[in-house]
Protein backbone atom coordinates (compact mmCIF):
# COMPACT_ATOMS: atom_id res chain seq x y z
CA UNK A 1 0.00 0.00 0.00
CA UNK A 2 1.48 3.33 -1.04
CA UNK A 3 1.31 6.21 1.44
CA UNK A 4 -1.42 8.71 0.47
CA UNK A 5 1.03 11.57 1.18
CA UNK A 6 3.63 10.32 -1.32
CA UNK A 7 3.50 12.08 -4.67
CA UNK A 8 5.53 10.65 -7.55
CA UNK A 9 6.47 12.66 -10.60
CA UNK A 10 7.90 10.80 -13.61
CA UNK A 11 9.71 12.11 -16.64
CA UNK A 12 7.88 11.60 -19.92
CA UNK A 13 10.39 8.95 -20.97
CA UNK A 14 10.25 7.16 -17.59
CA UNK A 15 13.99 7.41 -17.01
CA UNK A 16 13.73 9.29 -13.71
CA UNK A 17 11.20 10.05 -11.02
CA UNK A 18 10.96 12.40 -8.06
CA UNK A 19 9.13 11.51 -4.87
CA UNK A 20 7.71 14.24 -2.66
CA UNK A 21 5.92 13.95 0.68
CA UNK A 22 3.10 16.40 1.42
CA UNK A 23 2.52 15.28 5.03
CA UNK A 24 4.78 18.06 6.27
CA UNK A 25 4.16 21.80 6.39
CA UNK A 26 7.05 22.49 4.03
CA UNK A 27 7.94 20.49 0.92
CA UNK A 28 9.85 17.35 1.82
CA UNK A 29 11.77 14.86 -0.32
CA UNK A 30 11.89 11.47 1.43
CA UNK A 31 15.16 9.56 1.44
CA UNK A 32 15.54 6.23 -0.36
CA UNK A 33 15.34 4.55 3.05
CA UNK A 34 12.03 6.25 3.82
CA UNK A 35 10.60 5.43 0.39
CA UNK A 36 11.57 1.76 0.69
CA UNK A 37 10.72 1.38 4.39
CA UNK A 38 7.58 3.47 4.76
CA UNK A 39 6.26 5.35 1.74
CA UNK A 40 5.67 2.42 -0.62
CA UNK A 41 4.81 -0.31 1.89
CA UNK A 42 2.05 -1.20 4.34
CA UNK A 43 4.19 0.47 7.02
CA UNK A 44 3.32 3.94 5.65
CA UNK A 45 1.09 4.60 8.66
CA UNK A 46 4.11 4.24 10.97
CA UNK A 47 6.01 7.06 9.25
CA UNK A 48 6.46 9.97 11.64
CA UNK A 49 5.33 12.49 9.01
CA UNK A 50 2.17 10.53 8.18
CA UNK A 51 1.35 10.13 11.88
CA UNK A 52 1.78 13.88 12.43
CA UNK A 53 -0.52 14.73 9.52
CA UNK A 54 -3.18 12.27 10.73
CA UNK A 55 -2.96 13.75 14.24
CA UNK A 56 -3.40 17.29 12.85
CA UNK A 57 -6.40 16.12 10.82
CA UNK A 58 -7.95 14.65 13.98
CA UNK A 59 -7.88 11.08 12.74
CA UNK A 60 -7.70 8.33 15.34
CA UNK A 61 -4.13 7.10 15.63
CA UNK A 62 -4.82 4.04 17.78
CA UNK A 63 -2.36 1.30 16.94
CA UNK A 64 -0.43 3.53 14.57
CA UNK A 65 3.33 3.61 14.91
CA UNK A 66 3.72 0.72 17.28
CA UNK A 67 7.38 -0.12 17.70
CA UNK A 68 8.60 3.02 15.94
CA UNK A 69 10.38 5.73 17.89
CA UNK A 70 8.95 9.18 17.29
Amino acid sequence: MKCPYLKTYNAANGRWSVHACDARVSPYIPSLFEINSFCSTKRSRTCIHSRRQNRLAGKDGAGVGEGVAA
